[in-house]
């Protein structure tokens, strides 16, 4: 029972991350198109952008946290 959990839990995160990395990636492709088609005036008035600001934020956030944590563990 142990070694299944241990075993999903690998499962898991080698199945999630990917995906995390994806929708950063994806939302950073469409933060560059909306920078380069608005001015600054019309990125900060947009709640959608701002929204999509805070998710890549931390997006970010969630790989490097991952990736400290696992970084970290092995040592």
């Amino acid at each position: 029972m142990k070694q299944l959990s241990e075993h999903q839990v690998n499962k898991s995160l080698t199945q999630v991350m990917p995906v995390v990395r994806q929708y950063r990636d994806d939302l950073n492709k469409v933060l560059e198109a909306f920078e380069a088609t608005h001015d600054d005036k019309e990125a900060i008035e947009s709640k959608q952008y701002q929204a999509l600001i805070v998710a890549h934020y931390h997006l970010d956030k969630i790989i490097t946290s991952v990736n400290n944590k696992l970084n970290n563990s092995n040592k």
